[in-house]
């Protein structure tokens, strides 16, 4: 995880957000798994930094690491199925071919492109997402009709995610936007935290071992000092009886994964301070 191999995070993004058309889901897999690869192979104490821009009538999207790099020689090989480079070689943990060719499936399918490039060995590699820049649209579909960056200052939020790696993501990310982020791997350490920590919202995996995240916040819903405290259900499981399931156990809000930062802050914030 980002967390045990001590690696450093960095999210650069515009005030404004760049908007792109397409499908929210398959877009937010893309940088998931590129973001998700750039964690895996970055070495103890490496970094990773993931930034979106604007560059003429194009959004473009980059996520660089300092991994162990990627030879020349497979470079061009990079995005397809299956291929991959020699284990005892660059990025030796393995398993990227299928992912890179599902980022550039749903990249293209989008007009856009994608790209790689690397130094070598031991110099890291840098992603770069290209995709057509939307402008001049009405958008119906933003809480408020609000495109600007949320803001979380003075909130502390609790973040209950048994995956290392995606709780390292969303509390970089709630970070980013001001709030003060306090880490949980289970229901039963999130539970010991609450207490100490009193969190303003809490944020919770629902697929989680031992306890999952409906039993957790059905059992908070049961303790009068603890009842009060909003809590989202941030998950894979995103069907419309998985939305159900979590808002009759208690969640305020369901959202799914891949995490989108915006989205997930203007749900915190509405939690915490909702509409007079």
């Amino acid at each position: 995880s980002a967390d045990a191999r001590n690696i450093h995070l960095q999210l650069v993004i515009p005030e404004t957000p760049l908007v792109v058309q397409g499908d929210g889901a398959r877009l937010r897999q893309v940088f998931w798994n590129l973001l998700s690869n750039a964690i895996k192979f970055s070495p103890l104490g490496g970094s990773v930094q993931a930034s979106a821009a604007r560059d003429g009538s194009s959004v473009v999207v980059k996520v660089a690491d300092t991994g162990q790099g990627i030879g020349a020689e497979f470079l061009p090989y990079v995005f397809d199925s299956f291929r991959q480079e020699d284990a005892t070689r660059t990025r030796r943990k393995g398993g990227l071919g299928l992912g890179l060719a599902i980022v550039r499936h749903i990249t293209e399918a989008h007009g856009g492109a994608v790209d790689v490039g690397s130094e070598g060995g031991g110099k890291g590699a840098v992603f770069t997402v290209t995709l057509p820049l939307c402008t001049g649209v009405t958008f119906e579909g933003v809480e408020d009709g609000d495109l600007s960056r949320p803001q979380l200052a003075g909130l502390r939020v609790l973040v209950v995610e048994d995956d290392a790696d995606s709780r390292e993501l969303v509390a970089r990310c709630l970070a980013e936007l001001g709030a003060t982020v306090v880490g949980a791997a289970s229901a039963a350490e999130a539970r010991s935290k609450i207490s100490r920590e009193r969190p303003d919202a809490i944020v919770s995996d629902i697929g989680m071992p031992d306890e999952d995240g409906l039993a957790f916040v059905r059992s908070l819903k049961r303790q009068p000092e603890h009842r009060g405290i909003p809590a989202i259900a941030l998950t894979a499981y995103a069907s419309e009886r998985d939305r159900q399931d979590a808002l009759e156990a208690g969640y305020f809000e369901h959202v799914a994964k891949p995490v989108q930062p915006y989205h997930l802050a203007r749900v915190i914030a509405r939690a915490v301070r909702p509409p007079s």
